[in-house]
Order: structure tokens, then sequence, then C-alpha cells
């Protein structure tokens, strides 16, 4: 059985994710809300709300411990929170405009970021081990763009028609020198429209938005 060192990291992540999901989401996410559609904002958030209870109290002792306590437990000098029950009625939704006709682009983008994990983190696509880390920081750029549509940002133009060209370049090196194939096809079609779209409808000119 082969073993990349990139899939104990992979297990790491997961675990990460899961605990800091299931111990913070609902006390720091749902009642102190990123009001952000960006991965990493999210992905930290709760670490920020923490971060500022620990600055907020003076004991010593408290601002070590309120990262090893339960949800929803606050350090002392740190006002508690009323936790009103949250309904249909009372919820507060995040709301933002993103840029028009980005419904189609992101559809393609799913298949294509499903694809990328697939080979970060499988063996289908026989990437090496520095491969796979390469693969990994592309599908976080793609994730990280994708925050930029739904926001949206003026760097996205920028930022999208870049990944794009080191995207397909990462690609083509890591399959090596090889004739035409369907997935060599099926890799410039999807570049190529991704080129086409992002700058019709993405480009800081353009600027046409409707609710996300």
């Amino acid at each position: 059985m082969i073993c990349r060192p990139f899939l104990l990291a992979k297990s790491v992540s997961i675990y990460y994710i899961y605990h800091t999901s299931i111990r913070y989401f609902f006390s720091h996410n749902i009642y102190d809300h990123p009001k952000s559609s960006n991965p990493v904002k999210i992905s930290f958030h709760c670490f920020l709300v923490l971060s500022r209870y620990a600055k907020q109290t003076p004991y010593l002792w408290d601002k070590i411990r309120i990262w090893f306590m339960p949800a929803g437990w606050r350090p002392r000098g740190v006002p508690k929170k009323e936790l009103q029950e949250i309904t249909i009625d009372n919820q507060v939704k995040f709301r933002t405009e993103m840029f028009d006709n980005s419904v189609p682009f992101l559809i393609v983008r799913i298949a294509a970021g499903v694809a990328l994990m697939l080979g970060a983190i499988s063996h289908l696509a026989a990437w090496t081990t520095v491969e796979g880390w390469i693969g990994a920081g592309l599908l976080w750029w793609h994730i990280i763009n994708w925050s930029g549509i739904l926001e949206p940002k003026l760097w996205l133009w920028t930022s999208e028609n870049v990944r794009i060209i080191v995207t397909v370049a990462a690609l083509v090196v890591f399959k090596g020198p090889t004739q035409p194939s369907t997935g060599l096809i099926l890799l410039t079609a999807i570049s190529a429209f991704s080129i086409v779209w992002t700058n019709l409808y993405f480009r800081p000119t353009y600027r046409k938005l409707v609710p996300a």
C-alpha cells in the first residue's frame, strides 16, 4: 500500500475541521456570524472570537483556558451574552450581491474543483507528494476566488485570470509530455470557457451585480 505524507496532513485537516465545527460553530458562527463568504475568514472566525475574549479578560489563567473550554463558556470579566433561540422569524441571514451571470460559471467550477480535489487527496491522478501539495494550494485558491465572486471583490478579475493560467500550467507539467487526450481537451475547454467568462462578466469595469 502506497502512503503519501500529505495524506496524513489531510487526515489531520479533516480532524481539525470536524473538531472546530462541532465545538464552535453553533456558539460562534451562528450567534456571532463572520459575515463573509471568504473561506479564510470563516475558518478562523471562531479563533478571532476567542482571541477577543482572551484579550478582554484580566485573568491570566482564563486567557489560557479559553482555548480548551466547551463552546459557550466565557472567561471571568467578559459579560455573558444572552443567546436568544433562533427561529425562522428572527433569524438574520447573511446576504450579498454577486457578479451577474455567475451561476453557469460556478457550476463549471464545482466540477473542476471536485476533479482537482480528487487529484490532490487520492491516487487516481498518480501525483507525487509535491504535486499533491501544489494541487491542494490551487484548490484553496479556487475556493477563495469563489468567495470573490459571491461578495463580489475587485481583486477577483486579476486573481482568477492568474489562477486559471497557473492551474493549467501546473496540470500540464504534472501530466508530462503527452499526446492529445480526452483529459487535455477537457482541460483546454474548461480553461478557455473560464478565461472568456471571467473577462466578460468579472472585470472591474463591468460590475453588474445581482442578489446572491
